[in-house]
């Protein structure tokens, strides 16, 4: 039989948790026997408690004093049972630990996992560095002993408020019993209440609405709340996955990661509970514009170019092949000697979103003018295919139609896109046909 073991420190209002069951709970300290068992004083005289009845999780609410500078502990005791020393006639109880620890400055918050023997060995398993819990938080550890529905392997989840770590470990003993100890700290000072309850097989609903974008080489998912079912505890996280690898976990509906030019997977969502059951993953398809493109999309060609076929009066123009349109209102023209000038216009271009197959891509922006809206006079843009080697440059003009100069005679750059302007790279000065 599978069996979990958890304990958790929680608010005196449960009801967020729906029909869950609680088969042992106090809010009296030190716990009074029975429903809870005294195991006597132990590492540095500090009692512990252990449910009578079997369970599966045990929560409290952490109580931090006053002073948040002194060091303070809070022990979660998972999967204990009794090992009888026939040699000595000794109980031998045997189990886990897991410790939240903090003593600042000199030690940062952590937890700790660590494998205890009644009256013998303390063996630690893992420590982790978690961020400092504040006065009210949930704490929670649970244990399985062999392998879950999501085929994740035995070990020992912990959650600290939204925090959660999964440590994996081979040879875990399936306990039946689980408590709490009082650590550094009175028991009054330490616990809001603590709580035995049943165990949770049924999962969180499936993870919907699942969306992909892609901006400026980040990948950004957005995914709709999943719910615990009725009879569980109420928390629910998300993992996040490349195919099948995974990338990490979040209790937010939302995730970002950087991606490559030309790369596309699938990205699965599975929503997972507090004891590690997993609804089945949703995904969807990301693709990533390929590199080749630079920072020139030519099946998106905006601006009025100069080898396009424009449509439009009373500003507005649409570039026929691509369907852009554009909007552009002039507002001043720096004049110069010889009819020279430059021109200095606020336009707008429409296509400022891309989608290819399920992935929508957002290759517009607001600069400050509203989104997609820029105001130009021109200008160059070196682009690189790797950090040290420059492709070619883009000049774009005030209209926001982009050019490839990617015709270099000694360092200076030209295009073959029907514009007529060259860049100096040797004195960075952009020339034109008209001087």
């Amino acid at each position: 039989m599978l069996n979990r073991i958890g304990l958790c420190i929680a608010l005196s209002a449960v009801a967020g948790f729906g029909q869950y069951s609680w088969h042992t709970t106090t809010t009296t300290f030190p716990p009074s026997e029975p429903p809870w068992q005294y195991l006597g004083n132990f590492y540095y005289g500090y009692p512990g408690y252990l449910s009578n009845t079997n369970g599966a999780e045990v929560r409290t609410v952490v109580i931090r004093t006053a002073n948040g500078s002194n060091q303070w502990a809070y022990e979660l005791m998972l999967g204990w049972y009794n090992d009888y020393d026939y040699d000595t006639g000794y109980d031998r109880w045997t189990g886990y630990l897991v410790r939240f620890y903090e003593n600042p400055p000199y030690y940062p918050m952590r937890a700790t996992i660590i494998r205890k023997h009644w009256n013998g060995a303390e063996t630690q398993l893992a420590m982790y560095t978690m961020s400092s819990i504040a006065h009210g938080t949930v704490l929670s550890a649970s244990i399985r002993a062999s392998d879950g529905p999501n085929g994740d392997g035995a070990g020992i989840h912990i959650r600290a408020g939204n925090q959660a770590i999964y440590h994996r470990a081979t040879n875990l003993s399936v306990g039946s019993r689980s408590g709490i100890r009082s650590l550094f700290s009175d028991w009054n000072e330490s616990y809001s209440d603590a709580r035995v309850g049943v165990l949770e097989t049924t999962a969180p609903s499936q993870v919907s609405g699942l969306t992909s974008s892609i901006s400026n080489g980040i990948l950004t998912a957005n995914w709709n709340s999943s719910a615990d079912d009725s009879n569980g505890i109420g928390w629910v996280r998300y993992e996040i996955l490349r195919g099948t690898q995974s990338l990490g976990t979040t209790n937010l509906t939302t995730w970002a990661m950087p991606i490559q030019p030309g790369e596309s997977f699938t990205l699965n969502v599975k929503s997972y509970d507090g004891h590690r059951n997993f609804a089945p993953a949703t995904g969807i398809a990301v693709a990533s514009p390929p590199a080749s493109s630079g920072l020139v999309d030519d099946s998106r060609r905006v601006g009025i170019h100069a080898q396009s076929a424009q449509w439009g009066a009373m500003g507005e123009s649409i570039d026929m092949r691509s369907m852009n349109l554009n909007y552009t209102v002039p507002l001043l023209k720096a004049q110069g000697r010889a009819g020279v000038g430059l021109g200095l216009g606020l336009n707008y271009n429409s296509q400022n979103w891309r989608k290819e197959g399920s992935t929508v891509s957002k290759v517009g922006a607001d600069v400050g003018y509203g989104f997609g809206w820029k105001l130009l006079a021109g200008s160059i843009i070196p682009v690189y295919s790797n950090p040290t080697t420059l492709s070619y440059y883009i000049f774009t003009d005030s209209t926001g139609a982009e050019y490839k100069l990617d015709v270099n005679t000694g360092n200076v750059w030209s295009g073959t896109q029907g514009v007529y302007v060259w860049f100096d790279a040797n004195t960075y000065r952009l020339h034109f046909a008209d001087g």
